[in-house]
């Protein structure tokens, strides 16, 4: 648990704080309470303050005590009352009230990169625990992305060791862990496998997973599925954010099955220029991906909210 407590005390004449007592204002749980005034009761210490020479005592000081895991800041309490406004309007199944919510508060309340992060890592599970995978499986990802942009490009396939810590990451270890397995297991329950993959291959250079994991047989199929299989299919659906961003392996894509609404363009990211297709009637039955240094490429899928569709990869072109 995170906090931040206020402690308001006056201070005699030598110095010492007296009257301790806790500020409503803050963010922070009763239990931090008693530690808070102990603290500053025994161990602060102040110079007297002077007044003509002489020390004298005063009242009314307040002094902020932070609770955080790992050095990282805390949030305060209106963030917290903000973020429990998403996570009402989601359990509601409000989606797009939740989404105008959570857009409004990541560009006008979200002042710290931490602060990102926690609203998204509340996304993401307040979102699967109300069934929707892809909206939750996109901010898991955003919470989980790593601060270092070069390791964003990890290829799992990859033989580099990956050099990783909990301090590549905004959010603290145990949070981090716990939404990397969140991020492994909607992937994979997809067919999204190369990105189960890229999670797994965090949680392990991370050394937060060994053979006895629960999730490392399923993660062992699918780096197989990844390296032979001829062909890979993953199931998307655009949430209210109206895009999706999927990470293609292999070098032919197929976007099959359009239902539920409607894409309106779709941009091909590798190494070279984009590719774009601004007229959905231009979009290829098979997508020809470029040559790329990390070796997967980006698609971006801009469609109408609720739009579902298969994504196919294929290592060679189909008949």
């Amino acid at each position: 648990m995170e906090g931040l407590v206020f402690a308001r005390f006056d201070l005699d004449a030598s110095g010492k704080p007296t009257n301790v007592r806790i500020d409503p204002d803050g963010f922070h749980v009763d239990i931090f309470g008693p530690a808070v005034k102990r603290w500053v009761s025994q161990s602060v210490r102040f110079n007297p303050a002077m007044e003509n020479g002489e020390p004298v005592a005063l009242q009314g000081l307040r002094l902020p005590v932070r609770f955080s895991m790992n050095m990282k800041p805390g949030i305060t309490r209106e963030f917290r009352e903000e973020i429990d406004k998403v996570v009402k309007l989601l359990d509601a199944r409000d989606f797009p009230g939740a989404h105008h919510h959570a857009q409004w508060m990541l560009t006008e309340k979200a002042k710290l990169n931490y602060e990102y992060a926690v609203l998204q890592a509340t996304l993401a599970n307040t979102l699967a625990r109300t069934g929707k995978m892809h909206a939750a499986l996109d901010a898991a990802r955003a919470a989980t992305d790593p601060v270092r942009p070069k390791l964003n490009d990890l290829n799992p396939l990859s033989d580099e060791k990956l050099d990783l810590s909990e301090q590549d990451f905004l959010l603290p270890g145990e949070m981090t862990d716990q939404l990397l397995r969140l991020r492994f297991i909607l992937a994979a329950s997809q067919g999204l496998d190369f990105e189960a993959a890229q999670s797994y291959a965090y949680l392990r250079a991370l050394g937060k997973i060994d053979a006895a994991d629960v999730i490392t047989s399923e993660a062992e199929k699918i780096l197989v599925r990844l390296k032979s299989a001829p062909s890979l299919t993953g199931t998307v659906q655009v949430d209210e954010s109206g895009h999706w961003t999927h990470l293609a392996l292999l070098p032919y894509l197929a976007v099959r099955d359009v239902e539920g609404g409607a894409i309106t363009q779709l941009i091909v990211h590798c190494s070279g220029p984009d590719i774009g297709y601004n007229d959905p009637a231009q979009i290829p039955a098979i997508i020809k991906m470029g040559a790329s240094e990390s070796g997967y490429c980006q698609v971006a899928i801009f469609a109408s909210p609720g739009t579902r569709m298969h994504l196919i990869e294929y290592r060679q072109p189909p008949p």
